[in-house]
């Protein structure tokens, strides 16, 4: 059985079959404390993650956001010419968890449109500066992570790279493309890393205050 708390999911258990519901009710119980403290620290992600979504906020390299109050009867979504349109019934609670998804889901929406636009050419325009041979690069909405390597060279980056400055960005493929030749994070890696990229280490220590969500 596991608790996973994340940012605009909210609480999710999981149990196998062949567990009770009521035994799985007593495990939640059990751990109330430390739910109501990771409810607390995905609040605090939300809000930070909300800040670029106001209306006219800029929440990737080439998406605003737009809201618009209207006569409608349900939140609609549209992601379009640069702009995450989300309309919304008047007298709605725009700060609660049904507008808060649809923010989210527009944001990651528009970054998967960039991220698609930009990434895999970027990966293989520093590859071939630097004499890399990347295998395949996959686009995803990764939790915890900006990119991974895999043991046959393919490439995993976080649709939000859209979201950070193009520095960090080239950082963290340039990371993931020495990580194709050497897998684990010792001298050897970051000598490599530095010969290409002199600062690496000062820009992976920025990296990592633009931490994706825990």
């Amino acid at each position: 059985m596991a608790i996973h708390v994340r940012p605009f999911e909210g609480v999710v258990v999981v149990y196998p079959g062949r567990v009770s519901l009521a035994r799985a009710v007593r495990l939640v119980h059990s751990a109330s404390d430390w739910i109501r403290s990771r409810l607390a620290e995905a609040r605090r992600s939300e809000e930070a993650f909300l800040r670029h979504a106001a209306n006219g906020g800029r929440v990737a390299r080439q998406h605003t956001m737009r809201r618009i109050e209207t006569d409608c009867r349900a939140v609609s979504l549209r992601v379009s010419d640069g702009e995450i349109i989300l309309r919304y019934p008047r007298g709605s609670d725009v700060d609660g968890p049904l507008m808060r998804s649809a923010l989210w889901k527009g944001v990651i929406a528009a970054c998967r449109t960039e991220a698609k636009a930009y990434l895999p050419n970027r990966v293989a325009a520093l590859a071939k500066v630097h004499g890399f041979h990347c295998s395949g690069v996959a686009l995803k909405n990764l939790r915890s992570r900006w990119g991974s390597c895999s043991s046959r060279g393919n490439i995993n980056l976080n649709l939000r790279l859209m979201q950070l400055p193009d520095p960090l960005i080239d950082y963290v493929i340039l990371h993931e493309l020495v990580h194709t030749r050497i897998r684990h994070h010792g001298p050897e890696f970051w000598d490599a890393l530095e010969s290409i990229i002199p600062d690496a280490r000062r820009l992976n220590a920025k990296l990592n205050s633009h931490r994706p969500f825990p």
